[in-house]
């Protein structure tokens, strides 16, 4: 008798509402109602309880409600947006170059004059200049 190994561990996210609407189907995890339930209640706390000007609520509501359908629905390379921006603030907090210099060493006062010559190198990064930290 043969024995099936029965996989448990997909990569697949579980779905949270699954129907059809005619030929269009709708397949909506946790994650994906997650992040419209966020945009949906900022967009209503903007237009309901903000008191902000008009203007500035329709701006604000339709970026968030922009965001959150794109950060839902699109996906890069088998990543969601959400993730992309996640890694991005978190590339953008870190420093950008970090510089090899190899550090002068003298000749020690015992050894011979070319000795010194074959003693390793001291390596170490160096913290950007002042000028080049805004890159």
């Amino acid at each position: 008798m043969k024995r099936y190994r029965i996989p448990t561990h997909l990569t697949v996210e579980p779905s949270l509402v699954r129907a059809e609407l005619g030929p269009i189907p709708i397949d909506l995890t946790f994650r994906q109602a997650t992040a419209l339930a966020l945009a949906a209640g900022f967009a209503y706390w903007t237009w309901q309880g903000s008191g902000l000007p008009l203007a500035l609520v329709i701006a604000l509501t339709s970026s968030a409600l922009a965001v959150a359908v794109i950060a839902a629905f699109i996906t890069v390379g088998g990543r969601s947006a959400d993730l992309w921006l996640r890694d991005l603030l978190h590339y953008s907090a870190r420093p950008h170059r970090l510089v090899c210099q190899v550090e002068a060493m003298a000749p020690p006062a015992d050894a011979p004059s070319a000795a010194w010559v074959e003693a390793p190198l001291a390596l170490a990064w160096t913290p950007p200049r002042p000028a080049e930290a805004a890159d």
